[in-house]
């Protein structure tokens, strides 16, 4: 039997060198809130959606039954109410042209069921999933200073657009390396969060070999999700049966997405599922009657929503607790702490907060193929547990006896936060004349203040310098470019035994990046 993998959370946290500043734990979610722009914005820092939401005021329009085009306008959250929405349908009505008591319940009732096909307009129903969930991790995020969320609003062909180019020229590289990571006073995302789904398309996998390109880059690992289709499914309440798990691993209708899971840039692409359940059905009283709010099947009835949020908060929450990533080896069986439980009616019903279940078997070959899928846990599994975040480049090898740890969420977190302060001692030197080698005994001096040599350092060390070993090297492809080779040795073990952590990145614009 495999021994757990136990640790002191603050293991793989560090102090710092006295003048150095401790980078905050910042978190760029790229989404499409509905903005009226035909360009995207620049990275914002959110700190409240209802604010968001009142200054772009964004608006939905609806082909109903029997009427013109209606258009609704979101000024707060409070607006998805059916009450406030109720309202805005009403007054674009026509007025009744009699007071018959009979005519005027026959038309509310008319007007309830108009209510209820706005709820099941596709493009709210996006919308309220993507407002809910950037409300709940900014409120998660505004408890602590450590922690920043930054909204870059741009839609999925905004995109697409912005990632079919060279990756230096998009705008993506421009905020989240060269106004960042590559400037002085700049301060490095810690991760991206996507909230796209992704396809087998050929665009859709172009973009996202680019997204992880510039988490490379950047190191900054990319927080996503999938469509069904991605592993050969229409939906994914359809049977995960074993012939299907075999054909991503060789079936030629998979060689793409193979392809890019054997890149070296893949171990920066988290792709979670299945939807995350973010809100029951509407049911009150409006007027005289009862608004039901109905879908056309008792799924579509309730709203899902993207499971990287879940995973972000899980992150938010270990940094805001330790000032490291650590708390992931413990989320398990944990609900993220912005998706609280709903209820369905009066609640006895119970609901997974799950789209669909799958089996621990299922979990595991999922999870072996470079996917993280949520699972329900707690008392009446009414709660979310991700047994290890997992990077896609891990499905490159699914039939492997078990998972490395540079293909864990977790330990890339963790080396890609030592990586962003090497590059702080890199930008230092700009404009010396120190030449590579000089650059790279100066990387590895620094390093060696997070090393201790001793076998078993005592607690105290260890928080201070959670390295047993530690080492860095810098190639030079071109007289303009070169890359960092970054070696970890923690102290504490997995599974047992002793481990290194990789990270291998080119230093765009040379040994100044």
């Amino acid at each position: 039997m495999k021994k757990a993998l136990t640790l002191d959370p603050s293991l793989l946290d560090y102090q710092l060198p006295p003048g150095q500043p401790a980078l905050p734990c910042r978190l760029l979610v790229i989404a499409d809130p509905g903005c009226d722009s035909k360009e995207p914005m620049e990275p914002q820092a959110l700190t409240s959606m209802n604010a968001w939401l009142e200054r772009h005021q964004p608006q939905v329009s609806c082909q109903l039954s029997g009427t013109d085009t209606l258009t609704f306008t979101f000024r707060q959250l409070e607006d998805l109410q059916p009450e406030a929405l109720y309202q805005q349908l009403c007054q674009q009505l026509d007025k009744p042209t009699t007071d018959d008591e009979f005519s005027l319940l026959t038309r509310e009732q008319e007007h309830l069921e108009l209510l209820n096909q706005v709820y099941k307009n596709p493009r709210l129903r996006q919308l309220e999933a993507t407002w809910r969930s950037l409300d709940r991790l900014v409120r998660q995020a505004q408890s602590s200073p450590t922690t920043q969320i930054h909204l870059l609003a741009m839609s999925s062909e905004q995109l697409h657009d912005d990632l079919d180019q060279e990756l230096t020229t998009s705008q993506l590289f421009e905020w989240v390396y060269s106004q960042e990571l590559g400037q002085y006073g700049g301060q490095p995302f810690s991760a991206l969060l996507v909230d796209h789904y992704w396809s087998p398309h050929q665009q859709d996998l172009a973009s996202l070999k680019q997204l992880a390109l510039l988490g490379q880059v950047a190191h900054c690992p990319v927080i996503s999700s999938l469509e069904p289709s991605l592993i050969g499914m229409q939906d994914f309440t359809d049977p995960l049966d074993q012939e299907l798990l075999e054909n991503l691993i060789s079936s030629r209708r998979f060689i793409k997405l193979r392809q890019l899971m054997a890149s070296e840039a893949a171990r920066y692409l988290t792709l979670t599922l299945p939807r995350v359940l973010l809100r029951a059905p509407y049911q009150q009283q409006l007027g005289s009657a009862w608004f039901q709010e109905n879908g056309t099947t008792p799924n579509t009835s309730l709203l899902w929503g993207h499971p990287g949020y879940p995973l972000a908060s899980q992150l938010l929450q270990s940094f805001q607790q330790l000032g490291a990533y650590t708390g992931l080896l413990h989320s398990q069986g944990k609900l993220a702490p912005t998706f609280s439980q709903v209820q369905l009616g009066s609640g006895q019903v119970r609901q997974s907060p799950l789209e669909v279940n799958w089996s621990p078997n299922q979990i595991n070959q999922l999870v072996k193929l470079g996917f993280s899928p949520w699972q329900p846990g707690g008392e009446g599994g009414q709660q979310l547990m991700l047994d290890r975040a997992v990077s896609l480049h891990a499905g490159q090898e699914p039939r492997a006896s078990r998972l490395t740890p540079d293909n864990q969420l977790l330990f890339l977190m963790t080396t890609c936060r030592v990586a962003h302060y090497l590059k702080q001692l890199v930008r230092e030197l700009l404009g010396t004349s120190a030449n590579l080698e000089t650059l790279e005994a100066h990387l590895n001096q620094w390093l060696q203040g997070i090393v201790s040599a001793q076998e078993r350092p005592v607690a105290e060390v260890l928080h201070r310098k959670p390295f047993r070993q530690a080492s860095l090297r810098l190639q030079a492809a071109t007289p303009t470019e070169a890359s960092m080779h970054l070696e970890l040795t923690p102290h504490l073990r997995y599974q047992g035994e002793s481990f290194t952590l990789n990270l291998t990145s080119p230093l765009v614009g040379g040994a100044h990046g």
